[in-house]
């Protein structure tokens, strides 16, 4: 098909688009609308939300959406905004937990020295540079820039690199380390990939709630993990509800941060603060407009399945 660019439309334009696609006005007026895509939000971010909605199959209406209005449509951008920064808090915490209970088990471990890890984990890419190189060539900050100063041309001790490197890079280490030493850590690094897709997408302010539907022809998601085996103790969520919601990508990998959150973070006192931080924003914010999402079943089993994963993380850290 071939490819015709978009030009762009002014917000009185915008809002004429929305007519046409059926998308209504009665709880937020044309003129606050315009000003809400004019200083507030972007068209593409806000109108990405619209997967959540059906539209008209057939007849005059066909192509319009169902029972969708602006109102919904800001809601669901205001609520993905809080939750972007509570899944970026949760992530800081867990980035730091995972450091800890790696340079802890290494400390434990007669067999490694805290060098020979990051040997194995130092490999090279195609234009034969390695992982340690490109880190230095990035993190040239004055936060960083001492501790490379004094360990370039040096074999990195893993506890220094710890401090300059990246998460995802922070990821491959605590894989390499379980390959070499499987079962010390108590938990499947896998699922690590799942938290940092989840963080980069949250620290860049991609939408995360733009799409709640079910990817099961798509999704790569196991459905015998360990995800999965957790969320099944939860007698709320049916086996239907639990099938259904871990399919969407999304729902899985803010799963599996709440589980490895459990497991990796030892203060259980931060475990509970976090939970009840997430609840706070499901029970009260994410209520406040309730009744615009009262006929979306989607949404509505999205949100359910999310604050029973949230209370049942809660009480097993209390």
């Amino acid at each position: 098909m071939e490819y015709t660019k978009k030009r762009l439309l002014s917000a009185d334009e915008l809002i004429r688009h929305f007519d046409k696609k059926g998308i209504t006005f009665q709880n937020v007026s044309r003129e606050e609308a315009r000003d809400f895509l004019e200083n507030h939000n972007y068209f593409f971010k806000l109108y990405a939300y619209r997967a959540n909605y059906e539209k008209v199959m057939s007849g005059e209406k066909e192509g319009q959406y169902i029972h969708l209005d602006f109102s919904y449509l800001k809601e669901l951008s205001t609520i993905d905004c809080h939750l972007r920064y509570l899944i970026v808090e949760l992530c800081l915490t867990l980035e730091h937990a995972l450091k800890v209970m790696l340079i802890r088990d290494i400390e434990a471990n007669p067999n490694e020295d805290g060098y020979s890890v990051v040997a194995e984990w130092n490999t090279k890419d195609h234009l034969g540079k390695t992982r340690i190189q490109k880190i230095e060539s990035q993190a040239q900050s004055s936060y960083c820039k001492e501790l490379i100063r004094k360990n370039h041309g040096h074999d990195y001790p893993v506890w220094v690199l710890c401090e300059i490197m990246s998460f995802g890079d922070l990821c491959k280490l605590v894989k390499t380390y379980n390959r070499m030493y499987p079962h010390r850590l108590g938990f499947n690094p896998k699922l690590l990939t799942n938290v940092k897709n989840l963080r980069n997408a949250a620290a860049h302010s991609n939408c995360l709630i733009n799409n709640l539907r079910s990817d099961t022809e798509h999704s790569n998601i196991p459905q015998g993990s360990k995800i999965h085996q957790e969320i099944s103790s939860i007698r709320a969520i049916s086996q239907r509800t639990r099938l259904t919601c871990l399919s969407n990508q999304v729902i899985y990998d803010f799963s599996a941060l709440l589980y490895l959150f459990f497991l990796v973070v030892k203060s259980d006192p931060i475990k509970k603060k976090a939970y009840h931080d997430l609840l706070k924003l499901f029970v009260h914010r994410m209520q406040k407009h309730k009744e615009y999402f009262a006929d979306n079943a989607l949404i509505c089993m999205s949100y359910r399945f999310a604050i029973y994963s949230i209370r049942h993380f809660y009480y097993k850290s209390r």
